[in-house]
């Protein structure tokens, strides 16, 4: 099977270099009080809407001018606006929750296997690094949530607000499939699982559903006892 990974060194060196700084950034905030682990993921949040922003306008600028057809409903592009406005709007369990949850998922995801954001000329270009950046920053922010204590993960009570509104976002993405005339379902373009032809009544109910069920109860149960451990450093 041909599996897109890396194309060039300097791929491999990006991503490296992203994983073990994110790595490396939780480790310290271990190491910090609450209230520091807190104003970490409020700066995380305005850094990753400041640069999703810029994005857009270096986009619009290698297409000529600003169109609709530039915008992108990507799971993860949504979470990129939806993390800031989420952290720094306004304060809802549920919503922080999906957050954090499918936030460290795609960004993880993504960094550890970057099939849809890089090329495979093997060239490094600013949308490219910026994207590998900005997951990072989604997984470092999906994890520092529940370290600092904004989220407290709950299997039992939040995984049916979770999964609905996961369900919703969804919905929105396919909304947007037949607006834009697009595939916003990322994990059907990747290689690895090959789901590119099969039609979306068969993956989605039959394959995005269950593993989606599978990761958010796994990452629920995880989050759960690995908040029950985390230290409270004043």
């Amino acid at each position: 099977m041909d599996i897109f990974l890396f194309s060039s060194w300097q791929q491999l060196v990006l991503c490296a270099t992203v994983f073990v700084f994110f790595a490396t950034l939780i480790f310290i905030m271990h190491m910090c009080s609450l209230r520091t682990r807190r104003i970490a993921v409020y700066t995380g949040a305005v850094i990753l809407f400041v640069v999703e922003i810029i994005r857009y306008f270096v986009r619009a600028n290698l297409a000529g001018g600003w169109s609709l057809d530039l915008l992108r409903f990507n799971l993860c592009n949504i979470l990129a606006i939806m993390m800031p406005v989420c952290i720094l709007g306004f304060y809802n369990k549920n919503l922080l929750g999906t957050c954090s949850l499918l936030g460290f998922i795609a960004g993880t995801a993504i960094v550890l296997y970057p099939y849809t954001v890089l090329s495979n000329d093997g060239s490094v270009s600013y949308l490219s690094a910026q994207s590998i950046f900005s997951h990072g920053l989604m997984a470092f922010l999906g994890y520092m949530l529940i370290a600092s204590k904004m989220y407290v993960p709950n299997l039992k009570k939040d995984f049916l607000p979770i999964f609905s509104i996961f369900l919703v976002m969804c919905f929105f993405m396919k909304l947007m499939c037949y607006v834009f005339d697009a595939n916003f379902f990322g994990l059907t373009q990747m290689k690895i699982f090959n789901f590119a032809n099969l039609p979306f009544e068969i993956y989605f109910p039959f394959i995005y559903i269950p593993v989606a069920l599978l990761a958010l109860s796994l990452l629920l149960w995880i989050g759960e006892k690995l908040s029950a451990r985390i230290k409270k450093v004043i």
